[in-house]
Order: structure tokens, then C-alpha cells, then sequence
């Protein structure tokens, strides 16, 4: 049983993919994580940005592009009463290919 006297969960924003560090393969990078439902999420590549809203659920999924080498995403939830959280992932992008 939830009692009405719990503190409010702490207002944050996870990154559930990418992995930190991984390698990408496409420059094309899916970024999905979960937050507060309904917030406001800017998710911010080194190139371009999405801005999504998070579902009733709390999840949230944008795109941005990734540059040669090292890429830091940063992604910004923003809720009611002007909360802010943050979390920044790295990933690295080659065209070489793997064999």
C-alpha cells in the first residue's frame, strides 16, 4: 500500500539506449529512455536535437545524428514546477566497417 505521507519520487531522466560507450553503427542514433509522463524532452546530439514529449508511461524516443569519432547526447527532461533533470551518454560512430 502507497501511503499519501511518501516523499514524491525524485524527478529524473534515464537513458536506456544508446548503451554508454557503445559503438554505433549508422550516424542515425536512436536515443530512448524514461522519465516523468508528459514531460517535455529535448535530446541534444552533437548536430541537431529532437524534442519529444513523454508518453503516459513515462517513455520517450528521439533521433539525432552522431559525428565521426566521439558523440555526446544530452538529454533534458523538463517537468511541472520547473523541474530539470539531466543525463548525457557517449557514443562512438565509425563508418569503417567490422569485420
Amino acid at each position: 500500500d502507497a501511503q499519501p505521507t511518501a516523499s514524491p519520487k525524485e524527478f529524473s531522466v534515464t537513458i536506456a539506449a544508446p548503451l554508454p560507450e557503445a559503438i554505433e553503427p549508422k550516424d542515425d542514433v536512436m536515443v530512448s529512455g524514461n522519465t516523468e509522463a508528459g514531460t517535455t524532452v529535448v535530446i541534444q546530439g552533437p548536430l541537431d536535437e529532437d524534442v519529444v514529449i513523454a508518453g503516459t508511461d513515462g517513455a520517450y524516443a528521439g533521433r539525432v545524428t552522431a559525428v565521426e569519432g566521439k558523440s555526446d547526447i544530452t538529454v533534458t527532461a523538463y517537468g511541472a514546477e520547473r523541474k530539470q533533470a539531466q543525463s548525457t551518454v557517449t557514443v562512438y560512430y565509425t563508418q569503417e566497417e567490422f569485420k
